[in-house]
């Protein structure tokens, strides 16, 4: 975290806030409760066609609910190591995380040759 001035933390902390409420705002928007007042679960199912889209729109709605989820896990895991004074470390090298990678990815977890060679991985396995 050497490569962070106090002004960087202040700056990323008020950052993952902000990422924070509007994660729990997207959380909250596909609620059961938020679904139920929709006007897409207001639609009387009238044939086979019908069921099949409302159930498209429950499983989209339920993958975009996991996506929120995830990443208000990233947020908080990346304000306890930046309360914890570990924030900025390469989770898989060790070396710190390039300042400007900080700022434009305040979550991030890998150093940028780290994270390439992750998704290198992901490529070839996906």
């Amino acid at each position: 975290m050497k490569q962070l001035t106090v002004d960087d933390r202040d700056s990323i902390w008020q950052r993952l806030l902000a990422l924070k409420h509007q994660a729990l705002k997207e959380i909250h928007a596909s609620s059961p409760s938020a679904r139920a007042a929709s006007p897409i679960t207001d639609r009387e199912v009238t044939d086979a066609a019908d069921a099949a889209e409302a159930k498209r729109l429950e499983d989209l709605q339920f993958a975009e609910n996991e996506v929120d989820r995830a990443r208000l896990d990233d947020i908080e895991q990346a304000m306890g190591r930046l309360k914890a004074g570990d924030y900025g470390r390469c989770a898989v090298c060790g070396v710190d995380i390039a300042r400007e990678r900080l700022l434009a990815r305040p979550t991030a977890i890998r150093c940028t040759e780290c994270q390439s060679n992750w998704e290198k991985q992901i490529d070839a396995y996906g």
